[in-house]
């Protein structure tokens, strides 16, 4: 086969996920990315790597088919938002060196080698109860979803996997073979929860990877409320490897944070950040802070954004579409209009800002962060205006109140939302 780098850049459906990178569903099956479709049963032909399912999708996507288990891509950039398939085109991190589609690609569109990157959830042991989560992701929100899954189906929410039970540990014990067997080709781990940093797998899985530390890098999607567990101080273990991305899920500023992720404790995870960022002996190569915008915080997006870099962290984003109730999308035009102008007027003065917050950092990183926040910004707004979905906006308020017993406190936090009932 025959593929041109520079044409495969242009089109409008190929993407290096499928061919690179392997993400385990927490409930055993397999997807290219966080964002597809589960593809196949990660029980089959080393996890599902070069079963029919993974040679049709990258066959698909490298002949112009737009495969429907890519779906959420295709809407995000129907809306006008940069897609995770986009980001794959711009030659950059690890995606700039895993181009050699010649040499391991085979006629049959099966890959001569295991991936280089890895995607992985242990299991959904978790300390929070983030309200835009769900049982699939949440221990503490399975718990609580036995007691309020008529009210939620009542409101077009299933989750037909939400009780996972014993399967967990044997999905995590069938990743631990897939790893062991991977270690020495693999390049780059993305580690995302539950919680990882309190799971058991997460300890034997960085006892297997030991050997090949230096030349991997572990990404992390974290709450960051522990840095240590049951004696294992993570500072000390990422310092054996090549490089540490972490990802820190912030999700709103002081205000909003509390209500948004239920359990955790601002302060707690200020601290930790500031622990990580002055430790020496770890190549820390990114330190973001991310913002799951939904309905419940794009109201404190500029505030959110302004507490990331206030406390040295790159900004990211990334939009809640299920449920479909909680996207930006249901809440009125009215609130739509000032969540729109608000921004506006913060990107007018994004230099004073950037000159308060990053006053001695480094003429590239303040370039780098003003690209992010315009970036960021105008992605929230085009995905927000993109769909007008106001009919939902009741049942995004009486999903809040299932969640809290009956009563929905969002008014203690936007009372000027009582106008548009």
């Amino acid at each position: 086969m025959n593929f041109k780098k520079e044409e495969l850049k242009k089109s409008k459906t190929f993407c290096l996920y499928p061919f690179v990178h392997l993400n385990y569903k927490v409930d055993g099956l397999t997807a290219p990315c966080f964002r597809s479709k589960p593809v196949s049963s990660s029980e089959e032909n080393d996890s599902g790597w070069n079963s029919k399912e993974w040679t049709e999708l990258r066959s698909d996507l490298l002949n112009g088919k737009k495969n429907e288990n890519c779906k959420a891509c295709w809407d995000l950039e129907d809306s006008g938002v940069g897609s995770y398939r986009e980001s794959t085109l711009k030659e950059v991190g690890s995606f700039k060196n895993w181009w050699d589609l010649q040499d391991v690609l085979n006629e049959d569109f099966s890959i001569k080698r295991g991936p280089r990157q890895l995607e992985l959830r242990f299991s959904n042991k978790c300390n929070l109860q983030c309200r835009m989560c769900g049982p699939l992701f949440s221990s503490k929100w399975e718990t609580e979803y036995r007691e309020i899954k008529d009210d939620l189906n009542e409101l077009g929410i299933k989750y037909n996997r939400e009780s996972l039970g014993p399967k967990l540990s044997l999905l995590g014990q069938k990743m631990l073979k897939d790893i062991v067997s991977w270690k020495d080709s693999l390049e780059y781990i993305m580690i995302a929860g539950g919680e990882a940093l309190i799971q058991d797998e997460h300890l034997e899985f960085l006892n297997i990877i030991s050997s090949n530390a230096k030349n991997i890098t572990l990404e992390y999607s974290s709450n960051l409320s522990k840095l240590t567990y049951k004696g294992v101080d993570y500072i000390e273990e990422w310092s054996k490897f090549k490089a540490l991305v972490m990802k820190v899920s912030i999700d709103g500023d002081p205000y909003i944070y509390p209500y948004v992720r239920k359990y955790g404790k601002i302060e707690t995870v200020v601290e930790n950040i500031s622990r990580l960022k002055k430790a020496k002996n770890i190549n820390i190569e990114r330190l973001l802070g991310t913002i799951t915008v939904s309905a419940y915080n794009i109201e404190r997006l500029i505030p959110s954004i302004e507490f990331l870099l206030e406390n040295g962290l790159l900004v990211h984003a990334s939009q809640v579409s299920e449920p479909q109730i909680l996207r930006t999308q249901v809440l009125p035009k009215e609130i739509k209009e000032k969540i729109s102008y608000d921004a506006g007027v913060f990107l007018e003065k994004i230099d004073e800002v950037l000159e308060r917050y990053l006053l001695h950092e480094t003429v590239e990183m303040i370039e780098n962060q003003r690209k992010r926040v315009i970036r960021m910004v105008n992605d929230c707004l085009n995905f927000m205006m993109a769909e007008d979905r106001e009919e939902d906006f009741h049942k995004f308020l009486k999903y809040d109140a299932t969640l809290n017993g009956g009563e929905s406190k969002l008014f203690e936090y936007y009372p000027h939302w009582k106008n548009y009932l």
